[in-house]
């Protein structure tokens, strides 16, 4: 791709190179006479060859550069022979080839003779093999002066020259080699996007693809390949065709840039503006057709000089965009910035000291060089999104690799846990075994008094020890298989008070709960689940209460939910950290003195989540309320 990059920019440099090498003005191609050219605007489109000499015409030291209203214009050319200098027939060469009307008078006879040309009057027959129009001036007629009428609804430069017979030959052959580069440049273009198409069919490219058709189509247009191609057809056609095509070139310049930049995502006015334009250069397609073509290029002019800086805006908002590629951006877009004030201020007459003339309609000037900045960027972009891609992917492989070490340590841990619960449960059973025969044996034998109530203290701690080591062997087996089971689905229909009673049972005894339920309560939800939420946090509250008193509550709310609170008061200090209050084997170390695993919540808190449930906590004045938000 880097090679690729470079090769683009060599034939860029080399293009521009061949820009400027044929722009020079030819000089001395009339030597021996003395020509004088003055120029007239007739506003109001009245002037007729017989007033003519009523008007004053003023002096035209270089291009004739000619504005949307200016509808029609008058050239004055007085040519003197030198002295001793040979008389030559001469040829009025004028450009370029999109002038709509061209009218030249010359007397003969005493008698004003017209000849016409241009983009709508093709010459009845051509003098110039290129894209320029040519009119033969009478011999012997040359110390007399000749008008030149001029017609076009666009924004030209006109270069009218005064060249030798002789020399046309050479002059149409050198224009007629540049335009032959021009247009294999182009269709170089074409054929690298098309090319680029079959492998990376994108938007982007289909775009791209679209851009230099049009200007193919220009620069055929331009340089008269399409009249001499199709004789037969009407030539407001052809005129109207470069009115589309240069209308269609913004278009999908504009839009190739959306589609570039949005992936990115530039700010909000940058794609409010860019949508806008592009919606208005779509509304000026119509005109044309409608025998609007002034009216839409001059439209169309005046939006396409604010495109470089609004892209330029929108390359500096992009987010996401990577410095690369944001610099690549910018620096093709200072290049057509420069192009855009160049062709403006050549246009209106700022730059007549440069010798790059007929511009913008100048064969060289049809869209190539943007073509060579589009596919300089669109290669640059699609080398940084394929970058983009491949990280993203290398990332998605890392996180797909340390999610299955994740799981193949899961499975291990949860394999260790199930043997170390299963080889326990054994010898605990055996302790509980041995322990029931000693007492028994001890029965059978007799002691004192004493001897019996110690070895009574020893067995119940002995038993008691069993209890709480078979509790957390359960409690660890319990939440690694919460943890390994998927979300349930399973709906079933509960009795909130038939459900609490359940629960309380154990502790009906050792403890006080006063209920505070909706009236007929019922709702679906995995009973399971649900049991083992609400189990593990009554045994908590029972197991902390400081008065042995818990409060329930559960009621529907107005979003379908059922609240269940569950309260108890602790003892001052004892209020767990809410950070890890969930945590596995979390204990607050002032309960140290209570017996417990740390498993309870952590249980109830991942049961909660599997059933789509929600568990949260809070504290107030001492008292410990976790609440089980229930979806019904």
């Amino acid at each position: 791709m880097n090679r690729l990059s470079q090769g683009l920019s060599c034939l860029f440099l080399v293009f521009l190179l061949t820009l400027l090498h044929g722009s020079a003005r030819a000089e001395g191609q009339a030597e021996g006479h003395d020509i004088r050219t003055e120029v007239y605007t007739d506003a109001q489109g009245q002037l007729t060859i017989a007033t003519v000499d009523g008007v004053e015409f003023r002096p035209l030291p270089g291009n004739l550069y000619l504005g949307f209203n200016s509808p029609v214009s008058w050239l004055r050319i007085t040519i003197r022979p030198s002295a001793h200098a040979p008389v030559k027939p001469l040829i009025l060469r004028v450009g370029p080839y999109t002038i709509d009307e061209l009218t030249f008078y010359q007397q003969v006879d005493g008698r004003w003779r017209a000849s016409q040309a241009g983009s709508l009057h093709p010459e009845a027959e051509p003098l110039c093999a290129d894209d320029k129009h040519c009119f033969a001036l009478d011999p012997g007629q040359d110390s007399t002066p000749v008008y030149l009428k001029i017609q076009t609804h666009g924004f030209p430069v006109i270069r009218a020259e005064l060249i030798a017979a002789d020399a046309l030959a050479a002059e149409s052959l050198q224009r007629i080699r540049f335009t032959l580069v021009s247009m294999t440049i182009a269709g170089m273009l074409m054929l690298a996007g098309l090319l680029f198409l079959q492998f990376e069919n994108s938007g982007l490219m289909r775009c791209y693809c679209c851009y230099q058709a049009c200007v193919l189509l220009l620069s055929a247009l331009g340089n008269s390949t399409m009249a001499r191609a199709f004789p037969s057809c009407p030539p407001e056609w052809l005129s109207l065709a470069g009115d589309l095509g240069f209308i269609l070139r913004s278009f999908f310049f504009s839009l190739a840039a959306w589609l570039i930049l949005i992936p990115y995502r530039p700010s909000k006015p940058y794609r409010n503006c860019l949508f806008g334009f592009l919606a208005l250069t779509a509304l000026l397609l119509p005109l044309p057709l409608l025998g609007e073509s002034k009216l839409a290029l001059q439209l169309h002019y005046s939006l396409q000089f604010w495109l470089p800086w609004l892209h330029f805006y929108g390359v500096l908002t992009a987010e996401s965009i990577s410095p690369t590629l944001r610099k690549n951006l910018l620096a093709a877009l200072s290049i057509v910035a420069a192009i855009f004030i160049f062709a403006y201020a050549s246009t209106l007459g700022w730059l007549e000291s440069v010798q790059i003339h007929d511009f913008p309609q100048e064969w060289r000037l049809t869209g190539a060089p943007f073509g060579f900045i589009m596919l300089f960027i669109i290669f640059h972009e699609y080398k940084d999104r394929k970058a983009a891609e491949a990280a993203t992917r290398l990332q998605l492989e890392l996180t797909a690799a340390k999610a299955k070490s994740l799981e193949d340590k899961t499975f291990e841990r949860g394999a260790m846990i199930d043997m170390l619960t299963h080889e326990l449960k054994t010898p605990l059973a055996t302790i509980k075994f041995a322990l029931a025969s000693v007492n028994r044996l001890f029965d059978k034998q007799g002691a004192t008094a004493a001897d019996d109530a110690d070895f009574r203290l020893s067995a119940d701690h002995i038993e008691s020890s069993v209890n709480r080591m078979d509790a957390m062997i359960l409690q660890v087996a319990k939440s690694h298989r919460i943890e390994l089971s998927a979300a349930s689905t399973t709906r079933e229909a509960i009795d909130a008070r038939a459900l609490l009673e359940e629960s309380m049972r154990p502790y009906a005894l050792t403890h006080r709960f006063e209920l505070d339920l909706e009236q007929g309560l019922q709702f679906n939800s995995d009973t399971l689940l649900l049991t083992t939420t609400i189990d593990n946090l009554i045994s908590n509250a029972c197991k902390y209460s400081i008065d042995k008193i818990v409060r329930l509550s559960a009621t529907t709310g107005s979003d379908g939910f059922v609240r269940l609170t569950i309260a108890n008061r602790v003892a001052a200090g004892t209020e767990p950290d809410e950070a890890q209050l969930f945590s596995r084997y979390y204990r607050n170390s002032a309960t140290s003195d209570i017996p417990g695993s740390g498993m309870g919540l952590h249980i109830a808190h991942s049961a909660a989540g599997k059933f789509g449930a929600t568990l949260t906590y809070r504290t107030t004045d001492g008292v410990v309320i976790f609440e089980l938000r229930i979806p019904c």
